[in-house]
């Protein structure tokens, strides 16, 4: 049995991805959410039968990503992002230093 079920139900169910909830460095913290997420919004035979709604699924999967660790989502979702779409902040500095 993996150590964090719940996150390790969820991540077989997001498919091949390369970022998983329960390879987080605060997997213990959001397995706890995840637990009282799915008790709050999925029925009990989800455990049974696997089957979850996609909108409750999804606001399981938002609110875990709202405790994720801001750095790791955050760098993937910028590198993830159309480079012209990135504010000069965020953008690029080309080599030497200078913008």
């Amino acid at each position: 049995m993996p150590p964090y079920r719940t996150l390790a139900l969820i991540d077989r169910a997001c498919g091949d991805q390369d970022w998983r909830f329960a390879d987080q460095p605060n997997a213990a913290h959001l397995e706890r959410v995840a637990r009282a997420l799915a008790d709050e919004y999925w029925s009990e035979t989800a455990w049974l039968t696997g089957v979850v709604p996609d909108a409750a699924f999804r606001t399981v999967c938002a609110a875990l990503e709202r405790a994720c660790p801001a750095t790791e989502l955050a760098i993937q979702l910028i590198f993830a992002a159309d480079a012209s779409v990135l504010s000069p902040a965020l953008a690029p500095v080309p080599a030497g230093g200078a913008r």
